[in-house]
């Protein structure tokens, strides 16, 4: 039989997709620097650790759980396993002390085809150890608080200070479409 050449075929293709974006906020909580929606990436271990075993039911999943900042200008690649400069790797004796968490937890919000995570870095979480302003110029979703987690998906921005002072809220967003 001849196939017909008008005819789709079926597709079960699925397309991850997230967004992030980053807001620098003063003592009053008005906004002083804003990244705007930027894309990420999703690593090739984000696909596998965290999507690839939930569904196969082989090994278990990861879920993401935390985000990280740092201040590494070069883009993250699908190859990443970490984010380059990392805050706990470019701020001395970030993991000396282990009351300290610079990976914030994050709280998510579902939808059917997103998910939304939030999490603040509060002045007077980082700035314990510093009084300097911090530079910021990427972002990274984990599962962990420690160095041990598993990279998700980040990506780079225009770097930012951040002074002693401020807080950056973050805003990441998951979309699935198929």
């Amino acid at each position: 039989m001849a196939r017909k050449k008008n005819r789709e075929e079926p597709s079960s293709a699925v397309d991850v997709k997230g967004f992030f974006r980053l807001q620098i906020v003063d003592p009053d909580e008005s906004v002083v620097g804003d990244s705007g929606w930027q894309k990420n990436t999703v690593t090739d271990v984000g696909l596998y650790q965290y999507l690839v075993k939930a569904i196969a039911s082989q090994e278990t999943p990861v879920e993401v759980s935390h985000v990280a900042l740092g201040s590494a200008t070069a883009a993250v690649s699908a190859s990443a396993s970490s984010l380059p400069g990392e805050w706990h790797s470019s701020v001395s004796n970030i993991w000396a002390n282990a009351s300290t968490n610079w990976r914030k937890t994050v709280q998510a919000d579902t939808g059917s085809k997103s998910c939304t995570f939030l999490a603040t870095f509060a002045a007077s979480g980082w700035h314990t150890h510093t009084s300097a302003a911090l530079q910021i110029a990427n972002i990274g979703l984990y599962n962990a608080a420690t160095a041990t987690g598993s990279l998700f998906a980040g990506n780079t921005f225009n770097s930012s200070g951040v002074a002693s002072n401020q807080a950056v809220n973050v805003t990441y967003t998951i979309n699935f479409s198929g």
